[in-house]
């Protein structure tokens, strides 16, 4: 799978290390003042959250150093397009995470390999 954000690639093939998702309804709970008075409504919204984390092989250990600073401006908190690639075998499809936001970027390094753990939220995937 490739992830982008815009025009950020934050994973590639074989780069994935763990990956989540999350995906629920909004719901209202409206309280009636007895107990057994409430009542659940589908606000027909959906809400998902995904977390990766991906690592990367540097040159060395100066560009590690310098990718983790540079990659923690660069990745965009509100990208227009969310999109995961899947295309292993020829066939490719594409999904999108509507109202995405970038909520944490998090990086690690050990000598020129970094690690990156992201957080998106966002509404629906299509």
């Amino acid at each position: 799978m490739r992830i982008f954000a815009d025009n950020v690639q934050l994973a590639d093939h074989g780069q994935i290390e763990s990956f989540s998702l999350n995906e629920g309804r909004v719901l209202q709970l409206d309280d009636g003042p007895n107990w057994e008075e409430i009542k659940v409504r589908d606000r027909k919204n959906s809400s998902t959250e995904i977390v990766f984390t991906v690592w990367r092989l540097h040159l060395s250990l100066t560009a590690c150093e310098r990718f983790i600073l540079q990659h923690a401006v660069l990745v965009p908190r509100r990208p227009a397009v969310f999109l995961m690639v899947c295309d292993y075998t020829g066939q490719k499809f594409e999904l999108r995470l509507l109202k995405a936001g970038i909520e944490s970027v998090g990086s690690t390094y050990i000598g020129a390999t970094s690690t990156h753990t992201y957080r998106v939220v966002g509404g629906r995937i299509v």
